[in-house]
């Protein structure tokens, strides 16, 4: 939604979008699609709320984390991922790799 409360579409072919989040210097910007199972990562422009650069920052490979449920960001930069089905929480560093 743009200031101006008008919408603009600016995310194709998404399974079913479930969480989005910043990093702590809000140059980046992660957004989860459940359907894909991954977490992408984008360049964030702060003053335009354009997206640009998207690649993926965690894939989520096991069948039985369940259905992705949203996100968040902590302060020390790691990035959280709730599982629905799968009754969890996954921490994943600033630089996507899952912690144990």
């Amino acid at each position: 939604m743009d200031t101006d409360g008008s919408i603009t579409n600016t995310l194709d072919n998404v399974g079913v979008s479930n969480g989005m989040g910043f990093t702590l210097n809000r140059k980046r910007m992660y957004h989860t699609d459940s359907g894909a199972k991954t977490i992408n990562l984008f360049d964030y422009n702060r003053k335009t709320g354009a997206m640009s650069n998207m690649r993926v920052f965690a894939k989520v490979h096991s069948n039985e984390a369940g259905g992705l449920d949203g996100m968040t960001v902590d302060a020390e930069g790691y990035v959280w991922l709730a599982s629905w089905n799968g009754w969890s929480l996954v921490r994943y560093t600033p630089q996507g790799i899952e912690e144990q």
